[in-house]
């Protein structure tokens, strides 16, 4: 879990340096980025934007460090687990506040670039928010 919470930063970086070569954020490729629901999984949104495929990929990316803050908390004080668990927890809680920047900034403001209402349930600011915070108590 640890290679793919790291995957995903890289990825999500990677996107981030070409989206700045791009005029309209990668929208004038015609590229869709899918995106399921963690919790309705029949829930799909799709939206032609590097930002939309960052957040999701950051969010994959605190799912990842959550999973591993859960299992090495689980060792308890051997082998540093607790130690472990906290960083494990605090860098969820990281990629969670990215997410909640990125989607926070596209459907604020007096032209936003997505309707609050497409977002799946999962990427609303306000469970974003509370994620975060789960995350920062369990650290």
């Amino acid at each position: 879990a640890e290679d793919a919470a790291r995957e995903f930063i890289s990825y999500s970086s990677r996107l981030a340096r070409f989206e700045r070569r791009l005029e309209h954020g990668g929208r004038e490729l015609g590229v869709r980025f899918a995106w399921k629901d963690a919790f309705k999984t029949k829930l799909k949104v799709d939206k032609p934007d590097f930002e939309w495929e960052r957040a999701c990929a950051l969010f994959n990316a605190a799912a990842c460090y959550a999973f591993l803050g859960a299992t090495a908390h689980a060792r308890g004080a051997v082998d540093g687990g607790l130690r472990a668990a906290k960083l494990h927890f605090e860098a969820a809680a990281g990629c969670i506040s990215t997410v909640h920047g990125l989607v926070r900034a596209n459907i604020w403001g007096l032209n936003p670039k997505w309707d609050p209402q497409s977002l799946s349930p999962d990427m609303h600011v306000d469970l974003l928010a509370a994620f975060k915070t789960l995350m920062l108590a369990q650290a």
